[in-house]
């Protein structure tokens, strides 16, 4: 063509119309958009207000609480509502990881198959991809698949008790191996992107490749690969998900203050928490710093079947001379009968007869009534946790009073049990309880509110509170019109979300702001330097 530029059919029809780079830089800045016009949305509505509840008396006290944002709350406010959103309807997020998967799938292999076939830089990163996706099943699996076994060896030889003890601390070295295993990989992939002379290793070739294409054999053999490729990354997908989900859930996160005016013998307990001692995310050192940065001065440890977190916490509050006191509990889980007891103020230890072991020799393992009965007689406090004690449950109320329960839960977690409970209680002279029951990191939603001389003192507790003249408060941080008194939730998987964002503050809603522009800068300086097209590619030598 004498030595003239030329262009192709398809740089023609890219002149003509937009170009497949500019079309995705189209969709994800509409995309954009469309996400922060949402953002101002919900700015203009939201309106910060949490809710205080006592539950016990059945009135509002807002007037007597504030809730205050911390300043890096306003730094990391995304990560806390990503945790907060997965922590208020974890069901729904499951169901939306394959929902998600499938989508991103669909989106890749649009982008690096149709719209940018050929191009170089994007099936380098394909390779980056699929080579990291097998690498992490690979090492991340033996990890897991050890892990489990000893978990596994474990249950076989000591028992059930032996993994209610110890998977979540189990987890939590999982959870860091796999977390240096991913670093480790990604600084490797990081070296042979920037260095001229390492490249990534050749993938084995697919025998079918070479049948011809009409045969049978061909296309069981391409329908498997395709099934066991997708298996793997979604399996990947899982574990990249679940470690990010560990990590925020493990995280110290900046919680809530809660202030209010206290008289000089008031003081806020939450009577029901976990440590990762049994089924909580942070250790018993965390969890005190958790109650403090709060607002809250006490709390009664109460793992599973064991007082290590307990103790732990003791000692660490005793050590820094910390202003906060600390109740010696556990929790008795008898899951065949679907029940838990909280014991308070005593070192025996207890458990449910279907956890016996004699590798536990210190264990009391007993009946529901025999458990109350000797914890009672070894100078202990008992309370049923969250239990309705509705028809087909295996004990009644009076039964778990003749045996000589100090009280019930009336509020566990921020949701508010039913009214035959609190009624049970103030006839007869029982205490209405109240804890969190948290096992992750989320804001306190449940507290007590007493009025006694040394907090300390247990039986002054309980004498106390089976007086029922203090406050066990739900707190609803998402307080809805429609959720007044966190009384039960139809399930609805926007809610949460839309509620989350309507009790933001103006701060709040900006940090979503600034993170989101930073993360959509970050996408387009990635994708420009990705789908940047050398210019010798437009001109045609000759």
């Amino acid at each position: 063509m004498n030595g003239t530029e030329t262009r192709t059919t398809s740089e023609s029809l890219h002149s003509k119309y937009l170009s497949p780079r500019r079309f995705l830089i189209f969709l994800a800045g509409a995309f954009f958009a469309s996400w922060m016009a949402m953002l101002i949305i919900f700015a203009v509505l939201s309106r910060r207000d949490p809710f205080f509840y006592d539950a016990l008396h059945q009135i509002d006290v807002r007037a007597q609480y504030t809730s205050e944002v911390p300043l890096a709350r306003y730094i990391f406010e995304p990560f806390v509502g990503i945790v907060c959103m997965l922590f208020l309807n974890p069901y729904d997020a499951l169901v939306a990881i394959p929902i998600a998967y499938v989508i991103v799938r669909v989106l890749q292999s649009f982008i690096t198959k149709v719209i940018f076939r050929g191009n170089v830089k994007v099936a380098t990163i394909a390779r980056h991809a699929r080579d990291f996706v097998d690498f992490l099943l690979k090492y991340v699996g033996i990890g897991l698949l050890v892990g489990i076994m000893v978990l596994a060896s474990g249950w076989l030889i000591a028992g059930s008790h032996f993994f209610m003890s110890s998977y979540m601390g189990g987890l939590h070295i999982i959870l860091w191996y796999a977390i240096v295993i991913i670093a480790i990989k990604a600084v490797h992939h990081v070296v042979i992107s920037c260095h001229p002379r390492m490249a990534l290793k050749e993938p084995a070739t697919r025998p079918w490749l070479a049948l011809p294409r009409t045969s049978s054999k061909y296309r069981t053999l391409k329908a498997l690969d395709l099934v066991g490729r997708e298996t793997r990354y979604a399996l990947a997908g899982i574990v990249l998900v679940m470690v990010g989900f560990f990590t925020l859930a493990s995280a110290v996160l900046p919680n809530y203050t809660m202030r209010t005016t206290l008289g000089p013998n008031e003081y806020l307990f939450d009577l029901h928490v976990h440590t990762w001692y049994s089924d909580g995310s942070l250790s018993p050192q965390q969890r005190v710093d958790w109650y403090i940065q709060q607002g809250i001065r006490g709390a009664a440890f109460t793992d599973h079947e064991g007082m290590k977190g307990a103790l732990e916490a003791k000692a660490y509050v005793e050590q820094n001379h910390l202003d906060f006191t600390v109740i010696i509990g556990q929790e008795y889980t008898d899951l065949v009968n679907d029940i838990h007891l909280n014991i308070y103020g005593t070192l025996e230890r207890f458990a449910p007869l279907d956890q016996a072991n004699s590798m536990y020799p210190d264990i009391h393992f007993l009946n529901v009534s025999d458990c109350i009965i000797a914890a009672k007689a070894a100078g202990a406090f008992v309370t049923a946790n969250h239990y309705s004690g509705s028809p087909g449950t295996p004990y009644r109320y009076d039964d778990l009073f003749a045996w000589g329960v100090d009280g019930f839960e009336i509020v566990n977690g921020g949701e508010e049990h039913s009214s035959d409970i609190r009624e049970y209680c103030t006839t007869h002279g029982l205490a209405c309880m109240g804890g969190s029951d948290e096992h992750m990191n989320g804001d306190i939603t449940t507290l007590v509110r007493v009025n006694m001389t040394n907090p300390a003192n247990l039986t002054e507790l309980f004498t106390v509170l089976k007086m029922n003249a203090h406050q066990v408060v739900l707190v609803d941080y998402t307080n809805n019109p429609l959720d007044i008194g966190g009384r039960a939730r139809q399930p609805n998987p926007v809610r949460p979300f839309v509620n989350y964002f309507l009790n933001l503050d103006a701060g709040q809603i900006g940090s979503w702001f600034a993170w989101s522009g930073m993360a959509f800068g970050a996408f387009l300086v990635f994708f420009v330097l990705v789908t940047r097209t050398p210019p010798e590619r437009f001109i045609k030598k000759g």
